[in-house]
């Protein structure tokens, strides 16, 4: 009665036979040892090192694009509030900067044309991600400038222009504005630098 009792009292099996399967059990459960384990960790650094330039690349695309993106954005906006509103409306970048943003023309009390800055959050100015640059090459100049202008009028035409986007390790996209229609389009699919850029727009003075 007292070995029942103790058993059970002491966290033991009641039954003889149960303690016995229960410790055979154990016999074959071991944890991992210190080389097991220092074995998986430097899988865990190769397996990082291989995927980290991959992953670097993808982000520092996926920047050059976003950047892209917002450029177009400006750019149709200021062809449709042209359009829709029959005025004069463009698109100012500043290179040096690396500034960009969209200004419509009103008037003023004499009657003088100027071009207003929007303050949407789409035509605002804009300043473009670190390390990421653009260079914009106009048909109304025969060499870029660290100011330049493109603008879309009333009637549908623009400035004939192709901008170029890049960052440091030479990822680029480049956007070309028709001079007929306006229409804003990406021409390249984001090679490097050098190996896929558009060619330059017909230099032609309007």
């Amino acid at each position: 009665m007292s070995r029942g009792a103790d058993s059970v009292g002491g966290g033991g099996c009641a039954i003889r036979g149960q303690c016995t399967r229960r410790r055979l059990a154990l016999k074959g459960v071991h944890g991992f040892t210190l080389i097991e384990l220092i074995g998986v960790m430097l899988l865990l650094v190769v397996l990082s090192s291989l995927a980290m330039p991959s992953f670097f690349r993808a982000h520092r695309e996926a920047r050059v694009r976003a950047s892209v993106r917002r450029v177009m954005a400006a750019l149709n906006l200021a062809r449709g509030r042209a359009v829709s509103e029959n005025t004069r409306a463009r698109v100012e970048f500043d290179v040096q900067r690396g500034y960009y943003g969209v200004a419509v023309e009103s008037e003023q009390d004499k009657g003088e044309p100027r071009f207003v800055t929007e303050v949407s959050s789409l035509g605002r100015p804009h300043a473009l991600p670190p390390g990421i640059t653009l260079t914009v090459l106009s048909a109304l100049r025969d060499r870029p400038t660290e100011k330049e202008v493109v603008t879309f009028y009333d009637d549908g035409r623009a400035d004939e222009a192709v901008i170029f986007l890049r960052d440091r390790f030479d990822n680029e996209r480049t956007l070309s504005v028709d001079p007929l229609t306006g229409k804003v389009r990406l021409i390249d699919t984001g090679k490097q630098a050098g190996s896929g850029s558009a060619p330059p727009p017909r230099w032609r003075h309007r």
